[in-house]
């Protein structure tokens, strides 16, 4: 792969959250990239240098004062010290007099002490790791059991890079790997001059030449992937580096074209600003087995917190304890707190109740609660198994199989220790991975009951249609329906010429998962899955089931479920009669519509385009700063005037008629314009240039229906134009997010609380429904989006009576004669979750 430059001149490089941050040459400024667009964005000010590798980024001030980035602000979060990390979800600092190393919970805004003195920390991977004074031994620390152990000898300098840790000879004529046990490394290469941690594979830097080098990860053979830099750092499988100079970041991304495919839809769910700048992700697709080949991965060994997927750990450890602990069965019974006086879910759901007044205990077997822990996600069942096996054991015992990133912990505060413990919970999907090949390969169980015990109290999609009901709950789950898996699999058998055999090849599939959502806080919500998929294939005229996993992860999202502004390839869809949604178009910058043409504006803002119907679209002008619909055409801003065109209609002929304005709004059959000091409202008298001043200062215009409206400049109040009689009349006090059509006028109250409908009579409104984040009119019907996660409603023109429409919108695009909508980041997390699935499901069609 060759290397392309992303950036000019800068003094230092870090990665955090998986992207690249730039401190510019004067260090006066830090740069992020953008990791979908290529384009980088300030994110702060002045600063002496960065500190990467975790989840957060850092950066030290002139005071050597250190000061953490949230994705959206910055903040002093301790003093100088010799050295900081970042690892994972902390960041760790070396004593100014190397006396100390310190843990710094960003919860809890608190520094707690680990150890010291050392040498230095060791940057790079997911474990710490520090350098003894002098160099003269390494040590690993142990998060989850607070002790530091003496792994290896002396060496001239360490990198992490994953769960493990590389180190260069004090000679530095080899390079060891650590394979997990104290003392017991493994030579891989040598001589280099140093090493580079911090990616899924280990880098050097040549003797005498200073080309760049990459282990291949077995034996000894390492390649030249670059000539020479400085600052160079790397994240998953790409190197980043700046030339000698210091004038030009460059970049070597050595993914794969899946991972590269399904990278593209993955920055594209929740990339815009609004979500953060410091949001990450990760995903990998493999088949099951030691040697299952992967076929995309995209920071598969980076520590994450899970969420719920990680009940996947207690469950395993429960299933296991059935499989080899005469002591224990499926009848085991674990136990609980709940309220005596508690009805319906605060009953079955409210978690970490305690021995107290008013408190009753009470129990089920594993094999109800196992169940409904992972059919439901329930909670309070997770806790009971915890309580039963105890979270250190659990958590020791999955690590000694191999799942060594993996660390759990309780739900509820415990004795001592944070008020939220399972904020530290961490897997990577590499652990995952393993937990489901450990059952698959029958290496974590050794009856095929246990096995089965594992595949059938969980998520299952399968032929059966298998459900459960909680005798805990009392509530039903499943089945679930394989008809949007069907649509995955016909989409790909389509162009393999392979739609007929889709009814034999469905009724082998079996899916069975697990996946979380939420956070402990606002700003670190997440989403995550972690799935097996079994898949027929045909094999010498017999069929094979093949088993693969597929996990994803976004995490550090914040606002997930505000009004979404959409990812930054949001795509437009349109509602058909019958209620279903049809993707018309590819990503742009904004929609309209007019009639039953929908005119888009591309991301660039350089093209418009028009929609018609099915299968094209036709371009129409360009370039453009925003659109205007309505009923009189459509209307477009010049990006370098500011001046107003109308549309003529066909090719791409287009006229200008008026000069800039703050606002612009269609109504009936001609346009009003607001003027740039917002000092007077002008209607277009339909001659280019040729306007009639028809009202003095306004706020903003409300366009749409057969009549104009403004917004009252010192009352917010809704005024009506009267054309007959020139005249402004008040009609209703303050709303925002007005829509107009024909007659019709709807607006909410300022808090988004109520949706109202304007009577017709001056000041008399009737209330139509309740929150909303979006109003649209389209073919005669309102419509709403709803505060939470884009679901969409269409009024029934009666009373507050609603229904719902499928939903996953960032916005609506009304004022034609159909709806149409733009996917929100919910909507392209979904579409990308679906991606992971396409090649195992090609590859295992191609050999029918």
């Amino acid at each position: 792969m060759p290397w392309n430059k992303i950036g000019g001149p800068a003094h230092s490089l870090a990665i955090y959250a998986g992207r690249l941050a730039a401190l510019t040459p004067d260090r006066k400024a830090i740069y992020t990239l953008d990791p979908a667009s290529g384009e980088w964005a300030k994110i702060g000010g002045a600063m002496t240098g960065l500190v990467g590798g975790g989840w957060d980024l850092y950066a030290t001030a002139a005071n050597g004062d250190l000061h953490r980035y949230d994705g959206v602000s910055w903040a002093k979060v301790g003093g100088p010290g010799a050295q900081f990390v970042g690892i994972c979800n902390a960041v760790y600092s070396l004593g100014p007099s190397r006396d100390r190393v310190d843990h710094y919970d960003r919860l809890m805004n608190k520094w707690t002490k680990i150890g010291g003195p050392a040498q230095s920390l060791i940057a790079g991977g997911s474990k710490v790791y520090a350098a003894a004074p002098e160099n003269r031994a390494i040590f690993a620390w142990s998060r989850y059991d607070k002790t530091w152990t003496e792994i290896g000898g002396a060496g001239s300098m360490w990198v992490g890079v994953g769960p493990t840790v590389y180190g260069l000879t004090p000679d530095r004529q080899a390079v060891f790997r650590y394979d997990g046990t104290p003392k017991q490394w493994t030579k891989v290469g040598g001589p280099v001059e140093r090493l580079i941690g911090g990616g899924s594979v280990v880098y050097a830097v040549q003797p005498k030449t200073k080309n760049l080098l990459r282990y291949r990860g077995s034996g000894q053979t390492w390649d030249v992937v670059g000539t020479p830099g400085v600052n160079v750092v790397a994240f998953d499988h790409t190197l980043y580096s700046m030339t000698l100079d210091k004038k030009e970041v460059h970049q070597l991304d050595e993914a794969n074209a899946e991972t590269r495919r399904l990278r593209e839809l993955m920055w594209g769910c929740y990339g815009h600003p609004h979500h953060s700048r410091r949001s990450t992700c990760g995903f990998l697709v493999k088949q099951l087995g030691k040697n299952g080949a992967i076929i995309a991965e995209h920071a598969a060994d980076v520590c994450v917190q899970p969420l719920s997927v990680l009940k996947l750990v207690p469950y395993l450890h429960a299933i296991r304890e059935v499989d080899s602990n005469p002591a224990v069965s499926m009848a085991t019974t674990v136990s609980w707190f709940e309220s005596s006086t508690a009805t319906g879910a605060n009953k079955t759901d409210t978690t970490c109740l305690g021995k107290a007044r008013g408190n009753v205990s009470n129990s089920a077997p594993l094999s109800e609660a196992l169940p409904t822990m992972m059919w439901e996600s329930h909670n309070r069942t997770l806790d009971a198994v915890m309580e039963k096996f105890d979270i250190q054991q659990i958590t020791r015992s999955v690590q000694a199989l191999g799942l060594v990133s993996t660390e759990m912990y309780y739900g509820c505060k415990q004795a001592t220790g944070p008020n939220v413990p399972w904020a530290d919970n961490l897997t990577t999907l590499v652990d995952m991975a393993r937990l489901y090949e450990g059952i698959d390969d029958n290496s974590f169980v050794t009856k095929a009951a246990s096995r089965t015990l594992f595949e059938t109290n969980m998520i299952v999609m399968a032929a059966s249609n298998p459900q459960y009901t909680s005798a805990i709950t009392g509530r039903s789950s499943g089945p679930v329906s394989a008809n949007g898996f069907r649509e995955l699999v016909e989409a790909e058998a389509a162009p393999l010429g392979k739609l007929a055999i889709v009814p034999q090849f469905m009724p082998l599939v079996v899916r069975r998962w697990k996946g979380g959502s939420g956070g402990p806080t606002g700003i670190d919500t997440g989403y995550s899955d972690a799935a097996t998929l079994s898949l027929p294939f045909k094999v010498g005229g017999a069929t094979v089931m093949r088993d693969y996993f597929l996990g994803w992860w976004f995490s550090q999202i914040r606002n997930p479920n505000s009004h979404d502004p959409g990812p930054p390839n949001a795509e437009p869809y349109l509602l058909g009669s019958s209620g279903d949604w049809t993707k018309i178009g590819t990503p742009g910058a904004m929609w309209v519509a007019v009639g039953s043409d929908i005119y888009g504006l591309t991301s660039n803002k350089k093209e418009v385009w028009r929609y018609s119907g099915s299968p094209t679209w036709t371009k129409v002008g360009g370039p453009a700063e925003r659109l205007i619909g309505g009923d009189a055409g459509l209307f477009a801003i010049h990006p370098d005037t500011g001046d107003i065109h109308r549309y003529s209609g066909t090719g791409q002929q287009w006229q200008r008629i008026g000069g800039p304005g703050a606002s612009f709004a269609a109504a009936g059959n001609t346009i009003y314009g607001l003027t740039p000091g917002r000092d007077a409202i002008y209607r277009y008298n339909g001659t280019p240039d040729s306007w009639t001043k028809v009202r003095g200062p306004a706020a903003d215009l409300i366009g749409g229906g057969n009549t104009i409206y403004a917004i009252n400049s010192n009352t917010q109040d809704v005024e009506a134009y009267s054309p007959g009689g020139a005249s402004w009349v008040k009609i209703g006090g303050p709303g925002v997010d007005f829509v107009a059509d024909g007659s019709q006028l709807f607006g909410m109250t300022t808090d988004r609380k109520q949706v109202w409908s304007y009577t017709g009579t001056p000041n008399s409104w009737t209330q139509v429904g309740g929150p909303a984040a979006a109003l649209a009119i389209a073919g005669g019907s309102l419509y709403g989006l709803a505060s939470v996660g884009g679901a969409l409603f269409r009024y029934s023109g009666s009373g507050m009576a609603w229904s719902a429409v499928e939903g996953g919108w960032a916005s609506l695009v009304g004022g034609g004669t159909r709806l149409a909508a733009v996917s929100s980041s919910h909507r392209a997390r979904q579409q990308f979750s679906n991606a992971l699935f396409r090649q195992p499901i090609r590859d295992a069609l191609a050999t029918w």
